[in-house]
């Protein structure tokens, strides 16, 4: 298909707000269905009235002029950059698939015209019901809209953060993504995780950087129940390499079956036990002398830390950085702020 072409099919799906009686009709006629099939798409056929009953949503979204229609799901392809850790929430996923099948799709998935492939989409958000649809061999029905690359891993971000459907873990290896892979900025990346402060994304980036190898994470799965406090101590501990190499052997020893009794949570603290384990061993082998740790951060080691086993100590030179000491002395309390604010959101 020439550029004109495809240019000429994406000028008639904008022009002009669509009558909803015309595009509901066009989107029934177009279904296709296998013989003796069932479910919520097949009883759309039957006439208009049905399928205005049974798309409430699509109807509202359809007299504000955007396009809904109903598309063949293997004529989607994925969002532009996951935000899941596939085949670890198997549940969730029956659970929505079974939904489907008895009341079908409830809220439209969204969708962009594919910018490389012509007649293609490419999913902004709702891959699990397009993927549902897809076994279940019905149509999706998907609001159509143009998006920017940028624009469209936000509103991906954005719909997850309302739905509170990511873990905590999803959503630091999600920043890592866009930052690492996909070059966004802090400023986007903290409006597509619920227009977080860019304190928070640095955060999550720092974290993100000490996680364990992807075998491990792949292991795990996405840890549902697993909030910031207890990964932050499992990466604390996975920086053994006696950890490591535990850690590795259990994985490579578990079996399959083992592995489907423990569940996600069950993995992650069977792993947590046992880097913990080792670490109290090594502890008991340690001289009892109370150890002083100092170091320095910041790009001209502006700030000295002095750590020991019950307090830390910050540091700044007030001769050589006074702007510096009374930046940090003007956030302080903003950064203690956010640190309750997350605390409290990882406990929902």
């Amino acid at each position: 298909m020439s550029k004109n072409s495809r240019k000429d099919q994406v000028n008639k799906l904008f022009a002009a707000p669509i009558d909803p009686q015309t595009l509901l009709k066009k989107t029934a006629e177009k279904r296709q269905t296998k013989p003796g099939s069932t479910g919520p798409i097949r009883a759309m056929s039957g006439n208009l009235m049905e399928v205005e009953q049974a798309n409430e949503q699509m109807k509202a979204l359809i007299a504000k002029g955007e396009a809904v229609y109903l598309l063949n799901p293997s004529d989607i392809d994925p969002s532009l950059e996951p935000d899941r850790i596939r085949f670890t929430d198997e549940e969730a996923f029956e659970s929505i698939k079974k939904s489907i099948a008895e009341d079908g799709v409830r809220t439209p998935i969204t969708v962009r015209p594919h910018p490389e492939k012509p007649d293609r989409y490419q999913t902004a958000f709702g891959n699990r019901r397009r993927t549902a649809c897809e076994q279940l061999g019905i149509l999706v029905p998907a609001l159509v809209k143009h998006m920017s690359d940028e624009e469209m891993l936000i509103a991906q971000g954005q719909e997850n953060n309302e739905r509170q459907n990511l873990t905590f873990l999803e959503v630091i290896l999600w920043v890592w993504r866009l930052w690492e892979k996909k070059n966004l900025p802090r400023s986007s990346i903290a409006r597509a995780i619920g227009n977080k402060s860019e304190a928070t994304v640095s955060s999550y980036m720092s974290l993100a950087r000490k996680l364990p190898d992807q075998e491990v994470i792949e292991w795990i799965g996405n840890a549902r129940e697993v909030g910031r406090p207890r990964w932050e101590e499992f990466v604390d501990l996975w920086d053994d390499d006696l950890v490591k190499d535990a850690i590795k052997k259990e994985i490579s020893n578990a079996s399959k079956d083992d592995s489907n009794m423990l569940g996600t949570e069950g993995r992650f603290t069977h792993l947590l036990d046992i880097a913990t384990d080792i670490s109290k061993q090594q502890s008991t082998q340690k001289p009892t002398k109370r150890q002083v740790v100092r170091s320095k951060i910041g790009p001209s080691s502006e700030v000295s830390l002095k750590e020991t086993a019950s307090k830390m100590t910050v540091e700044i030179d007030l001769n050589k950085t006074p702007k510096l000491a009374a930046f940090l002395k003007n956030n302080l309390e903003k950064y203690i702020q956010e640190f309750h604010e997350e605390e409290e959101m990882e406990k929902h």
